[in-house]
């Protein structure tokens, strides 16, 4: 379906995370399997989307988040070359040259980016290489 209808992909890609077609594969069927297990008991597509973040919340695009990095990571970031990065969609995406980029798997606002942005101040890394690891 993602790949042969234009307007329920770009349905899935304004709720997703990312727009990488295996990050809207993933989502169209979590939706679809969770619909298929709650039918029943859900009411409305807004019920069905808070499930769907209680259930999978590292999938659903965060729309009122506002987090930024703390400055002393930005500052870090600002020094390796070629580096470059953004928060969308409640997600920190990063790219390294032309070739090399990806998502960290979980919000601005939870606690598993918090401890990410506590490892970047503490290791502070010069070059990508030594932030690589810390990235996957």
């Amino acid at each position: 379906m993602i790949l042969i209808d234009d307007k329920f992909r770009a349905l899935i890609e304004h709720i997703c995370f990312s727009s990488d077609i295996d990050k809207l594969e993933a989502l169209a069927k979590l939706i679809l399997g969770h619909w298929v297990d709650k039918k029943t008991t859900l009411s409305s597509v807004n019920e069905l989307l808070s499930s769907l973040e209680k259930a999978f919340p590292n999938y659903l695009a965060k729309s009122n988040v506002t987090e930024n990095l703390l400055p002393e990571v930005e500052d870090i970031f600002s020094r390796i070359t070629n580096f470059s990065f953004k928060i969308e969609k409640g997600y920190f995406s990063w790219r390294y040259h032309n070739f090399d980029s990806g998502t960290i798997p979980y919000s601005v606002d939870s606690n598993e980016f918090i401890a990410f942005q506590q490892e970047i101040t503490s290791k502070r890394p010069r070059q990508f290489d030594e932030l690589e690891g810390i990235l996957l």
